[in-house]
């Protein structure tokens, strides 16, 4: 089950959701793969709420109303070793172990901040559809657990 990464600070009004989506096909899936996938479900699925995509610097925000998710495509030398570090120290029991720890890239997904969780639905939806793309592996940072 995916959870929000800041619950814990819930007592502050401090909810935001972090995971990261580690791509074992590297720089061939792209910000606009992603971009496609969700512009495809979100207009299928939720055609009467107000779902926007927009690419700035080199990042895409997928905002629902007046709240927004943050995907970073991030494929800088040190992706590779900390996929290594993730796979050895938490997918042990992974059946891609091996092929998590060659991960040379991955979404980074951040959101504004979310204090009563009415988005938590809309990080979840975002979150799987990411994971549906071949090669992807979604780990959540506040469960340390890949999904």
């Amino acid at each position: 089950m995916v959870k929000p990464s800041q619950l814990r600070l819930r007592e502050r009004n401090i909810v935001f959701y972090k995971a990261s989506v580690l791509l074992a096909l590297g720089d061939r899936r792209s910000l606009q793969d992603a971009e496609m996938k969700l512009v495809r479900f979100f207009t299928h699925k939720l055609a009467e709420r107000s779902v926007s995509t927009l690419f700035f610097e080199n990042r895409l925000a997928v905002t629902f109303d007046n709240w927004s998710l943050y995907i970073y495509l991030n494929s800088e030398p040190e992706v590779l070793k900390e996929s290594q570090e993730i796979a050895s120290t938490f997918a042990h029991n992974h059946p891609d172990r091996a092929v998590i720890a060659t991960c040379k890239s991955r979404f980074e997904i951040s959101s504004d901040s979310d204090p009563s969780m009415a988005h938590f639905n809309d990080y979840i939806l975002v979150v799987e559809q990411l994971s549906e793309l071949p090669g992807a592996f979604v780990f959540e940072h506040a469960t340390q657990e890949f999904m």
